[in-house]
């Protein structure tokens, strides 16, 4: 008999300040090495929904990036990192260019340029999930805060 510890978010880097545009740096963690997270979520919103936000899952395996629409109720747009596009909804935007991932032992590493919109000024709270390959669940933890001017 094994036991499946789920994957574990470690941290946002940075975790606390205020800005219209920020890379930042999210760790996970998986016990059985990194290859096994195969999706992480962040979302940096008010609370813990995905409406209103910008919610974003990325893929290992395809190294792909998802931002959802501004209802939270699909994804939409996609890229691959490393590749010239932008993701953007009314909230945010990601350069997928310079934005990239790495994994080393048990970690992954998911570094991402987030620009803010005007329009979603405030306090936000930066919320991180990360998804084994069994399916094992992290929860989410809300590990920073980041002001949008």
């Amino acid at each position: 008999w094994t036991v499946n510890p789920p994957p574990v978010a470690v941290s946002v880097a940075p975790s606390s300040g205020s800005g219209a545009a920020q890379t930042f740096v999210f760790t996970f963690s998986d016990g059985n090495g990194f290859a096994d997270i195969t999706r992480v979520n962040m979302n940096v919103n008010l609370t813990l929904t995905s409406v209103g936000g910008c919610y974003l899952e990325y893929t290992r395996a395809t190294n792909t990036l998802l931002l959802a629409n501004d209802a939270g109720d699909a994804w939409a747009a996609s890229a691959v990192l490393g590749s010239a596009a932008t993701l953007q909804n009314s909230r945010c935007s990601i350069n997928a260019a310079t934005a990239s991932a790495s994994g080393s032992g048990n970690l992954l590493t998911v570094s991402l340029p987030i620009t803010f919109k005007p329009g979603f000024s405030g306090a936000k709270n930066l919320y991180l999930a990360a998804l084994d390959s069994l399916s094992s669940f992290s929860g989410w933890q809300a590990l920073g805060t980041w002001t949008v001017p």
